[in-house]
């Protein structure tokens, strides 16, 4: 079995999992099962496009905005130094459209900040087809927020946090973990998660057990592992070494077995698929100004959605190189692949 086929299996059964999970939240249970007809419909469809030789991965992470209310410690897209300015309203649905088309069913929506784009609501509830996770800090989550969020059967809030009240507020300053818990309150009894950024300093305590289990008992249904990427120079010791990033790897099983919640190791679970899956293979990232690119760790670009469609993106030259060198992008010291090899990827683009 090829290697995509297998992950839009996998990804298949991850949504079924999903719902049993929710047979003991019967208020969750019918957003569970529309969620799951959705990707399904999107995986026959993106079958169809396979049939005429189009690989189209079931993802993208779609960086909506450059703007961000925090300056969190080591924040990637900060050390980044996007410019250009962030795409219309229009623009981002003509491309979410165009995804709609294709059958990509999962948008992963990060930034900046998302709801600093009073357009967000809006735009997703044009795309029902599409099951949105933002990625946000919380803090502008507020009573009028909360309630539109509820509302959204396609969106499932990705609540980020470095792990108890003084960890994240070192990270993401003073203040912030107060401002979760009260967008917690008001998201009570809907569907949403945490994604935690691991490094050396927290490894411990977010793999506790306690630790999860109380991120579970505040009600998440789904926990992202993300592993800690340097952008900033001189944060290298931060990173996980090759024992640690087992012994992650060892804590998420275990989780799994014991907790009923879903748990998602990034890029830990790339793995099992040989490598990679970036530049289409899995996901692809959009961002803010359009340019497509292999992933949020690798802004590295030879085309623009303001002037090509999407489906013509996924055979850009740089994005079909680095599928080709799926296999030998393997994880290393550092959380990202295509990060390790930067330089690969430049001269890739200074040969196109």
């Amino acid at each position: 079995m090829k290697i995509e086929e297998k992950l839009n299996i996998e990804i298949h059964r991850f949504f079924k999992g999903a719902v049993r999970l929710f047979l003991s939240r019967p208020s969750l249970l019918s957003r569970a099962n529309f969620i799951l007809k959705q990707q399904q419909n999107g995986l026959d469809t993106r079958r169809k496009w396979k049939e005429k030789e189009i690989n189209v991965p079931p993802m993208i992470i779609f960086s909506i905005t450059n703007k961000c209310n925090l300056s969190c410690v080591g924040c990637y897209h900060h050390a980044q130094k996007r410019i250009g300015e962030d795409l219309a309203t229009a623009e981002i649905e003509c491309i979410l459209g165009q995804a709609k088309e294709l059958g990509i069913s999962l948008a992963l929506i990060a930034g900046g900040e998302p709801f600093t784009r009073p357009d967000l609501i809006k735009i997703i509830k044009k795309f029902p087809e599409i099951l949105f996770l933002v990625f946000t800090n919380s803090t502008l989550i507020d009573r009028k927020l909360a309630i539109e969020i509820k509302k959204q059967k396609n969106m499932v809030p990705i609540i980020s946090l470095e792990g108890d009240c003084a960890n994240t507020n070192a990270r993401r300053g003073d203040g912030v973990y107060q401002k979760l818990e009260t967008a917690l309150s008001l998201l009570n009894n809907s569907l949403f998660g945490f994604s935690v950024t691991v490094t050396k300093e927290n490894l411990v305590k977010v793999t506790d057990p306690n630790f999860v289990q109380t991120l579970i008992k505040k009600g998440s249904s789904v926990l992202f592992f993300v592993e800690y990427v340097p952008f900033v120079s001189g944060t290298e010791d931060k990173t996980l070494n090759t024992k640690e990033r087992k012994s992650l790897s060892e804590a998420i099983d275990k989780m799994r077995k014991n907790f009923s919640s879903l748990f998602i190791s990034f890029p830990g679970d790339e793995a099992q698929y040989g490598g990679c899956l970036a530049a289409g293979r899995g996901f692809l990232h959009i961002s803010a100004s359009g340019q497509v690119e292999p992933c949020p760790f690798s802004p590295y670009s030879d085309v623009s959605l303001k002037d090509t469609s999407l489906k013509e993106a996924l055979s850009s030259p740089l994005l079909e190189k680095i599928r080709s060198m799926s296999e030998s992008l393997r994880e290393t010291d550092g959380g990202c692949a295509l990060f390790t090899n930067r330089e690969t990827v430049e001269e890739i683009i200074e040969g196109n």
